[in-house]
């Protein structure tokens, strides 16, 4: 046994020195993709907004908003044509992309423009969804700029071309944990796609980005 640990343990510690190395250069590799001045964006086909909380009174938390007024500032820009509202609404009680989709429509975003992944679960399930069910292969991934680098990884990973739009548009508050839980989330997203190869949790039926969004709305 104590053989046996002398060879795991200098392995593991390798291999997360490693994971380590790759979530720094996460940052370094993805940092030129990341847009802050819309003016500089590329025209894409559509952009992905990854949910974030929603309050009981079915209003979008602070975090999510930022999301959504930078998706509205892309679409009046012309920037993209659609919009790919992607989080969690599995329960009956807690529905994010419902919520979004209601904030969206209260600014004028025609009907058909608007997109629901009712699994987006993780941003991973985001991402992969939004080529393989959605057909996007051009796309802005709007969230806070700390977000965007894993973002970015994961639709590169799946051959998506990708700009990253930072949300950080004021107070909307974030713990100090935030950057914490991020990093151990990038460990996940690695681990994810070059150990354990995961795929979302649900797939079903596929929709092209270019036809009619209404189409999405029911589960």
């Amino acid at each position: 046994m104590r053989k046996a640990l002398k060879i795991i343990l200098p392995l593991l510690a390798i291999l997360v020195l490693y994971l380590t190395w790759l979530n720094f250069q996460l940052d370094h590799d993805f940092r030129d993709m990341i847009i802050v001045d819309i003016q500089n964006l590329e025209n894409a086909q559509a952009v992905l907004v990854p949910g974030a909380s929603v309050t009981k009174s079915k209003k979008p938390s602070p975090v999510l908003i930022q999301r959504l007024e930078r998706a509205l500032d892309l679409y009046r820009n012309k920037k993209v044509k659609k919009i790919l509202l992607s989080g969690d609404s599995e329960s009956p009680y807690y529905d994010e992309v419902n919520v979004m989709k209601d904030y969206i429509l209260q600014r004028k975003v025609k009907p058909e423009d608007i997109f629901l992944d009712h699994s987006g679960l993780r941003t991973l399930d985001s991402v992969y969804r939004s080529k393989f069910i959605f057909n996007i292969q051009n796309m802005v991934i709007v969230s806070q700029q700390m977000y965007l680098p894993r973002a970015l990884f994961l639709a590169n990973h799946y051959g998506i071309k990708a700009q990253g739009y930072a949300a950080d548009l004021g107070d909307a508050s974030i713990s100090l944990i935030v950057p914490a839980r991020e990093f151990l989330a990038r460990y996940a997203a690695i681990v994810d796609v070059y150990l354990l190869r995961k795929k979302p949790a649900y797939l079903g039926k596929t929709y092209s980005i270019e036809g009619d969004g209404r189409e999405t709305w029911s589960r």
